[in-house]
């Protein structure tokens, strides 16, 4: 929220709340429908996905009761293939929001909110990898 919109006391706008849970929604569902073939791109054991299935699915699940999607836990140390699957899932996700976008279903503030949350997990996970930023 811009700081003319906070001095002003002006009320959020509640289509920007609904846009964001439309772009978290179909992002999570995109990173579900595409786990399976990341999964076996990156060699990841069957255990590993259905950690990240069940870990999406809770999340999408918390967005759907409460509006709010939550935050991964970032302290936890991924192996190089639960890293690379996640990476792949956040492309997917970027993506999904992206088309939300470019149909409208969202405006370029939402998508810009979504991608910086992106944004910062790949960070954090090219980070642990190792991989030049």
């Amino acid at each position: 929220m811009s700081r003319i919109v906070r001095w002003a006391k002006l009320p959020e706008d509640p289509t920007e709340a609904d846009e964001q849970r439309l772009a978290e929604t179909k992002g999570l569902e995109a990173m579900l429908e595409a786990l399976p073939e990341a999964a076996e791109a990156v060699g990841a054991t069957e255990e590993l996905r259905a950690l990240l299935e069940q870990e999406y699915t809770e999340r999408l699940e918390r967005l759907h009761s409460t509006g709010v999607e939550g935050e991964e836990n970032a302290e936890e140390q991924e192996s190089d293939s639960e890293g690379e699957l996640r990476l792949r899932l956040l492309r997917v996700k970027r993506s999904a929001v992206i088309s939300l976008r470019d149909r409208n279903e969202i405006d370029d503030t939402v998508l810009r909110h979504v991608q910086s949350h992106i944004d910062l997990e790949e960070l954090r996970l090219t980070r642990t990898l190792g991989e030049p930023e």
